[in-house]
């Protein structure tokens, strides 16, 4: 209310400059040529990195496999990608930079949907194919649980991407300190996690970069992923130019340029006896995870973890994939995959007391986990 906190955007050093990234515009295509001589050319603009500039690696991603590039050098895989960073002494004028950057891209035919992804002989979206990663969930016989079911219902449901729409959008500032040492304010809630890719793709040890989480205006999940994009472009940047340097994201940049909630479509179908007790349950999840993984493995697993409900399942079959499309990638958002799965199966709960002409709360009840159970997955809730 009074204006006293001091948000990563809200700050400012002497000399400081500014980042725009060049967008690739497309969902998926293989990179030519980019021709940043129209925007070096512009009053105001300092400097333009592309992928070859990036001391490091060139990649960043919260768990295996990191497949992110900072700056797309031969592949887009999604609209929002980043090809090109523009410097300038105004955020203006690295936007006119941006717009100049000239980019020789072959659009190849995009891949939107799972079902496209999963079809024999689609191009393969990353070297290693379409599956992110894969997991099933057994316990008991679910064939032999079904044949005891009385009331079957099996239904598919589907959700869509969300996106975290925090107050505050994205936004890092990279300070030089001398001696290759650099301090990256940031909107993030990861800091030794955004320290780690930072060093890296500056080639530096760690004890280099230092990471000061600035007030942050809401993240949900989603500040992790872009937070170190943007926290590394501004540090190579910073130090390449021995300048701070500052990237503040406009609402539609935030929107097309960082991770999603996985869009799922979930097929279920749950048996039980006429008294309400479930005897098994089956389903098979599809999570669209965008062009890159992000942290689609760990909402893979907590997807497929939380699949069976808070209640007593004896007979479990469940398996839950994520695939590779080219749309923007999808990562943490409230929840990890949970929201997905409990939609559809709470829904099918609803539809199960129905059927058996049952209160919904009373087959919720008679179902119900109580202290000292196992979970489908054996553990136990003292």
């Amino acid at each position: 209310v009074t204006g006293r906190a001091k948000f990563a955007g809200d700050l400012r050093f002497p000399g400081m400059l500014y980042g725009c990234a060049r967008r690739a515009g497309v969902p998926a295509g293989r990179i030519h040529r980019v021709d940043a001589s129209g925007a070096r050319e512009l009053p105001g603009v300092v400097d333009v990195l592309l992928a070859a500039d990036i001391p490091g690696p060139n990649i960043i991603g919260i768990l295996p496999p990191y497949d992110q590039p900072l700056l797309a050098l031969e592949e887009v895989r999604y609209e929002g990608e980043s090809i090109a960073l523009v410097v300038g002494r105004s955020p203006e004028a690295a936007r006119r930079g941006a717009a100049a950057v000239r980019v020789d891209l072959e659009p190849l035919p995009p891949i939107l949907t799972v079902d496209e992804a999963l079809a024999e002989g689609t191009r393969k979206i990353h070297p290693s194919g379409n599956i992110t990663y894969s997991k099933k969930l057994v316990k008991g016989d679910a064939a032999r649980g079904f044949a005891e079911a009385e009331v079957v219902v099996e239904n598919t449901y589907e959700t869509s991407f969300q996106e975290h729409a925090y107050l505050e959008p994205e936004a890092a500032v990279a300070v030089p300190g001398g001696d290759g040492r650099i301090t990256v304010y940031a909107s993030c809630q990861s800091p030794f996690h955004l320290r780690g890719h930072i060093a890296a793709n500056l080639a530096l040890p760690a004890s280099r970069v230092r990471v000061v989480q600035a007030y942050t205006g809401g993240s949900f999940g989603g500040k992790d992923d872009v937070a170190t994009e943007i926290g590394s472009l501004a540090a190579v940047a910073a130090l390449r130019l021995d300048a701070p340097v500052m990237i503040v994201h406009t609402r539609e940049e935030s929107i097309i340029g960082s991770n999603l909630r996985h869009a799922a479509r979930i097929y279920y179908k749950t048996g039980a006896r006429k008294d309400g007790r479930i005897t098994a349950r089956e389903a098979k999840i599809l999570l669209d995870g965008g062009a890159y993984a992000s942290e689609s493995p760990f909402v893979t697993m907590k997807a497929l973890i939380h699949a069976s409900g808070p209640y007593i399942v004896p007979n479990v079959f469940i398996e839950c994939t994520t695939v590779y499309t080219n749309k923007t990638y999808c990562g943490a958002c409230r929840g990890f995959g949970v929201p997905q799965v409990t939609f559809a199966s709470e829904s099918q709960m609803d539809e199960m007391a129905e059927a058996l002409g049952m209160d919904p709360l009373e087959l919720r009840r008679r179902n119900a986990l109580a202290a000292g159970e196992p979970t489908a997955t054996g553990q136990v809730f003292p």
